[in-house]
């Protein structure tokens, strides 16, 4: 496989200064508060001596250890401290250096990374090819059931020959995914001397030791309201060129930018605050109080914010995937099916999301090379509409009694509002013909999921002739529920995962990722039944430039500039 040689930018100078905060800033901003809507007090920059870009979401932050779930806002977080050995472009395609200086494939099995010499972590220890092996087998030893370790489930072998240089070895030749699997968690690299190597380590440890290698460092830490940021200038990211961000973008847009950002403020503290409700979020983004809101608004408030003249709407390349998913201990193969033929999915784009998501009727989203629609085929009109006919004539054959029950649980703590105005038109959709009785419910505050997703128990009768053992993650949710899928990387896989591991399928032979093959596997028990896929998304006040999400669904603080007197 011919595979371009890829080359990272300069190295750090020691005269580089990159957004320096001023005396007695963070001091003022620890003051920030928070109150229990999540509204913020912008910090003065007359006593802080700096402005803050103030970032503004509804999920919440699982955890700071890449080795644990891979839910947005942890990858939101972890992407600023923590270096990833390549990343994506803003504008998608192949994965590009990050933290490493080259990465090539040297063999078809083998793709080799080299780092710059003299890095360092920002508590003085040595960044080396150690903490990258460290790291790899840490995340393959933890293997958290909602993690990224499967995704390295393709490497059979990590060698570090000098410390600058990480060898993988690969279970397929020309694996010409693999790189992107390094954009994410997969790839993302941590203190080896901070870190334990076969458990996560407390998000308070990690800030103590000060075990940060990004573009950022975080100086105030509450995982439940607000995070703060301050530039680290020797991080990875600060080390580099950033003039490929901008590769594709015409000369009359980058001079617009170039005339806003005059007057913007130079890169410096960022404070990350959560909101409690989508509406709250909303209304800060309006008042000033928040320059950029990423995940978490509404659908009316993302359509308000298109058309409005003082904000604007930022789409990444990356897709997340909204999926019924019924796992491999779920209902009989008849109900599956009658589900999968009563879903429409034009009328859940419309109505759930006022048109900002798409009909999905794959496990990969459209742009995916490779993506297989095959809950399109089947269906009276051939364009993948529901078919109440054939779905009664297949829970008839199988003698089941109607209506099947189906409970539905929507943890939209994880999910989002906007996630319950599409189930409850799901709801109505299988109820329709008579077919199933469906009970929306919503779990205990106390007793919130690790991971974005929506709970959905039926009360048909399990299979009687399956006998596997159920999987980790089975064991910690019910075997039949709803997902909205985040991947962290560009790479299929990670879409995929999530899926494969309802039923004990993630690949781990040779010639297992075949990703036609996947689908096909996934599809023939309907073990999810795919329903939306949706853009990655950011709003973003009137004076504030540099947002994009990459390929990597990630947002870079590090790029953002924006005017001091927003507000």
């Amino acid at each position: 496989m011919a595979s371009a040689r890829t080359t990272r930018r300069r190295p750090a100078r020691p005269g580089d200064v990159v957004g320096k905060v001023a005396a007695g800033a963070i001091g003022a901003l620890l003051l920030t508060a928070c109150s229990p809507s999540g509204m913020t007090v912008r910090p003065n920059p007359e006593t802080s001596g700096t402005p803050a870009l103030v970032v503004g979401t509804t999920e919440r932050i699982g955890s700071l250890d890449p080795a644990g779930p891979t839910d947005p806002a942890s990858a939101l977080v972890q992407a600023q401290v923590l270096p990833t050995l390549l990343r994506q472009s803003d504008a998608g395609g192949d994965a590009i250096p990050d933290l490493a200086e080259t990465a090539e494939f040297t063999a078809p099995d083998e793709y080799t990374v080299t780092l710059p010499g003299g890095l360092h972590w920002a508590n003085g220890h040595e960044l080396t090819s150690s903490d990258v092996a460290f790291s790899i087998d840490r995340l393959r030893e933890i293997d958290d059931p909602n993690g990224a370790a499967a995704l390295l489930e393709r490497v059979t072998d990590v060698d570090t020959p000098n410390a600058q240089t990480i060898v993988f070895t690969l279970v397929d030749d020309d694996d010409e995914s693999f790189p992107l699997a390094l954009t994410g968690a997969a790839g993302t690299v941590v203190d080896e001397e901070v870190f334990a190597p076969d458990a996560l380590t407390p998000d308070r440890d990690i800030v103590d030791a000060d075990a940060f290698g990004g573009a950022y460092r975080i100086t105030s830490w509450d995982s439940e309201g607000l995070v703060e940021f301050t530039p680290y200038i020797d991080g990875a990211r600060t080390q580099r060129d950033d003039g490929d961000d901008e590769e594709g973008q015409d000369g009359e847009d980058q001079e617009d930018q170039d005339e806003q950002e005059e007057d913007a403020s130079p890169r410096g503290v960022v404070i990350l605050t959560r909101f409690d409700t989508s509406e709250n979020l909303a209304l800060a983004l309006r008042q000033g109080d928040v320059d950029v809101a990423f995940r978490g608004l509404s659908p009316a408030d993302l359509a308000a914010a298109r058309g409005g003249a003082s904000q604007s709407v930022i789409e990444g390349p990356v897709r997340d995937v909204h999926a019924l998913a019924l796992g491999g201990d779920g209902p009989p193969p008849a109900v599956r099916e009658a589900i999968a033929l009563l879903v429409d999915r034009d009328e859940l784009a419309r109505a759930g999301y006022s048109g900002l998501d798409a009909p999905l009727f794959a496990f990969l989203p459209d742009e995916v090379e490779g993506s297989l629609d095959l809950f399109r085929t089947g269906d009276v009109d051939g364009a993948g509409g529901p078919d109440a006919a054939q779905a009664r004539e297949a829970l008839d054959a199988a003698g089941i009694p109607l209506p099947v029950d189906l409970e539905i649980t929507v943890d939209a703590a994880y999910a989002g509002d906007p996630i319950r105005d599409v189930l409850r038109v799901l709801e109505a959709q299988l109820e329709r013909d008579g077919l199933f009785a469906v009970e929306l419910t919503e779990p205990a505050p106390a007793t919130p999921s690790p991971t974005p997703t929506i709970t959905a128990t039926p009360t048909a009768t399990p299979n009687p002739t399956r006998t596997a053992s159920p999987t980790p993650a089975e064991r910690s949710a019910p075997p039949v529920f709803a997902r909205s899928v985040v991947p962290d990387s560009a790479d299929p896989l990670a879409t995929l995962l999530p899926f494969l591991r309802l039923d004990d399928r993630a690949p781990t032979q040779q010639g297992d990722l075949d990703l036609g093959a996947l689908q096909r596997r996934l599809a023939a028990d309907a073990v999810a039944i795919p329903l939306l896929q949706g853009a990655q998304t950011a709003v973003v006040r009137d004076g504030v430039t540099g947002v994009t999400l990459d390929g990597s669904a990630r947002l870079r603080f590090e790029q953002i500039r924006f005017a001091a007197n927003g507000g």
